[in-house]
């Protein structure tokens, strides 16, 4: 699998560029910003890109989506479709006047097509399940990839996703929480919406909002 990590905005998010070795086929996840920086990265590692997958609606996450769907579909003869979850879309495609409060509201985007829990995606020869696990925004998902799950902002290292934004809910994040540290083997790498990687092992021991979990 080809793994590759972009800071990208002026929050710092992470985007994942994501593909499969024997097909070249890939998917980009969370292009916050950037948007030719992870065309020319996409170019670089020799990919097509599939999907570009939204693991929820935040603005820090979702600010490129356009640009790079429509770079992807001048650079490439496949198009590229926008996915994220179904409760997610109405955040996208008409982003509330309140994240203008930070300086931070993303144009509309047209979604493609959406997923819900436990959906499977294919690209390549890799699958991804879906996993809605809701508490920082309605619509957030894991991606999970065998040992390996894209978190989003649901669980960093060392921390989890803030809940005081619209549609967050603190309750609704732990049950999430407990969820995902349940379902995965603490041998599975998480690579989260910011900062470094982690797995849920290092973070069931560690982590103080999931120790006791």
């Amino acid at each position: 699998m080809i793994l590759e990590r972009l800071e990208v905005g002026p929050l710092m998010a992470n985007c994942y560029i994501v593909g499969c070795d024997a097909t070249q086929r890939g998917f980009i996840v969370d292009p916050g910003g950037d948007a030719e920086r992870i065309l020319d990265t996409v170019e670089r590692l020799g990919l097509t890109i599939d999907c570009i997958i939204d693991t929820h609606s935040h603005p820090d996450h979702v600010a490129a989506n356009c640009a790079v769907r429509e770079g992807l579909n001048e650079r490439q003869e496949a198009s590229a479709k926008l996915i994220a979850h179904e409760d997610a879309r109405p955040w996208i495609e008409q982003p509330p006047n309140y994240w203008l409060l930070l300086n931070m509201r993303p144009g509309a985007c047209t979604i493609d097509a959406t997923v819900t829990d436990g959906d499977e995606l294919t690209v390549g020869e890799l699958t991804l399940r879906i996993l809605h696990l809701p508490g920082h925004s309605p619509g957030s998902i894991v991606l999970v990839m065998g040992d390996r799950a894209i978190t989003g902002d649901v669980l960093f290292a060392g921390g989890v996703g803030r809940t005081d934004f619209p549609g967050g809910d603190y309750d609704t994040l732990l049950a999430s929480l407990k969820r995902l540290v349940t379902e995965l083997p603490d041998e599975t790498t998480i690579y989260p919406g910011h900062g470094p990687s982690s797995t849920i092992g290092e973070e069931k021991r560690t982590n103080e909002w999931l120790v006791g979990m």
